[in-house]
């Protein structure tokens, strides 16, 4: 079964910018802002700093994330 990604930010200082771009697609993903390519991070969710804060976006403000870091 596959899984239809979803997007979350976490806002607050844990970038150099604003918030910190997720993917979930049955596993969680991050941004990376300088390597600008998706890192798998199987620990990332059970880490205490963004259980309950990650902020639920569309496919399409998560596009508009990555496009503005182009």
């Amino acid at each position: 079964m596959v899984t239809k990604a979803q997007y979350f930010t976490l806002p607050g200082s844990y970038t150099l910018k604003s918030s910190f771009l997720i993917k979930f697609d049955g596993e969680y993903w991050y941004w990376g802002e300088r390597s600008k390519k998706w890192i798998h991070d199987e620990s990332l969710f059970k880490q205490h700093c963004i259980d309950g804060r990650l902020k639920y976006i569309t496919k399409r403000e998560a596009n508009k994330i990555l496009e503005g870091e182009s």
